[in-house]
């Protein structure tokens, strides 16, 4: 039920080829994110209300469709492989003037890495993805509420049935 509501969304990112996991860890963490075991995340610099995400987008990463678990350590020792990411952004959880943040986030990942992006099925191609978000987020405002709001995150809890 959450997804009628938005809650996420997630656009998924290919390579074409492997990519090193520590090249991908030093531009994150270059970028502001911090790491978590197998994903990364970028923290709201505000304060969020209670029923708001406290991360603006989390990173996860696959290699060959299987999540890839490497503490930072393992990623200093012996960095492993990756050939996709899906980065998760919490739509309805977060005020709209996050989504510019993560488009600009995905589309640098995108052209650093050279990979594909797709959200919801569809490939979105570079200067697409914040048009893309906003246009769910107004969809979103005119049926229910704006993104971000307590009338969202009720909802949302609701259909969890908390």
């Amino acid at each position: 039920m959450g997804d009628d509501y938005h809650e996420k969304e997630t656009i998924t990112l290919t390579a074409g080829e492997t990519k090193s996991r520590s090249e991908l860890h030093s531009f994150l963490k270059s970028r502001g994110f911090k790491s978590e075991d197998e994903f990364y995340f970028v923290d709201r610099p505000d304060s969020p209300k209670p029923w708001q995400a406290i991360s603006v987008m989390t990173v996860n990463v696959f290699n060959q469709g299987s999540a890839v678990y490497e503490t930072e350590e393992d990623v200093a020792e012996a960095p492993g492989q990756w050939d996709e990411l899906k980065v998760e952004y919490l739509l309805a959880s977060l005020p709209q003037s996050f989504i510019e943040k993560c488009a600009i986030e995905c589309e640098t990942l995108a052209a650093q890495f050279d990979l594909q992006m797709e959200l919801g099925g569809e490939a979105i191609k570079p200067g697409q993805l914040q048009s893309t978000l906003q246009k769910i987020a107004d969809k979103l405002t005119s049926e229910l509420n704006e993104p971000g709001s307590e009338t969202l995150g009720i909802l949302i809890a609701q259909s969890y049935g908390r």
